[in-house]
């Protein structure tokens, strides 16, 4: 995955070998990139990032990028998932699985007939089973971490199981995490196929391993590494 910026003279090569990183000293350019990738974010489709293959065939971003800025909001981002989990655990349910739990519902629906039988009102319950109510009850939820890192790796495995974007931009996350931190995260996202994009507001000197980057200094002079 290739990204052109029209405000930025490199193109960003974003493979499976290495997680490429954005520090940009400028603030406005810092700014205009961040909300550029918000807006795509949210479906938006833009002239100034333009995203092709190896082949040069475009490949379309919009609502298929995550951009993260908010580390104290894993419930949030989580939640987001929700549906493909939902929907696995439904795609993954054999015959036998549903018939039993329909079979539940029917004892529970005549154990809390009896309870309304003493009453002299119409009353009916709704007698065919719905797996995706049974789901909606138990509200089946990702689990957040005391531990950044274990938040941020669980998205990773998240995305490498439902696939639901291209892209996951981190905003500022080198601001909470050590070298070994970033490190362990370069390696699981690698790992995994995933790829993500680190844009921070400030240049970390030399890389990491695993991490390749361009620093954009306050007079918009681009350096490569």
């Amino acid at each position: 995955m290739n990204l052109r910026f029209n405000y930025l003279d490199n193109i960003l090569k974003i493979s499976d070998e290495s997680v490429h990183c954005l520090e940009i000293e400028n603030r406005g350019y810092f700014y205009r990139c961040i909300s550029d990738f918000v807006k795509i974010s949210n479906g938006d489709v833009l002239e100034d990032i333009y995203c092709f293959d190896n082949e040069n065939q475009e490949i379309s971003l919009s609502n298929r990028v995550s951009t993260i800025f908010d580390y104290f909001n894993f419930e949030t981002i989580f939640k987001r998932y929700t549906v493909n989990l939902n929907k696995y655990i439904i795609n993954n349910s054999d015959d036998i699985t549903k018939d039993k739990l329909a079979k539940d519902y029917k004892k529970i629906k005549l154990n809390i007939m009896k309870y309304f039988s003493k009453l002299d009102l119409p009353i009916s319950i709704n007698e065919e089973f719905n797996f995706d109510l049974i789901l909606k009850l138990l509200k089946p939820k990702i689990d957040c971490n005391y531990s950044l890192l274990n938040n941020l790796l669980t998205l990773i495995e998240l995305e490498k199981i439902f696939q639901v974007n291209k892209l996951l931009i981190f905003v500022n996350l080198k601001q909470l995490l050590n070298k070994e931190e970033l490190i362990e995260l370069y390696k699981y996202s690698l790992y995994n196929k995933v790829k993500i994009l680190l844009i921070d507001a400030q240049s970390y000197g030399p890389t990491l391993d695993y991490e390749k980057k361009i620093i954009i200094d306050s007079n918009l002079d681009e350096i490569m590494i």
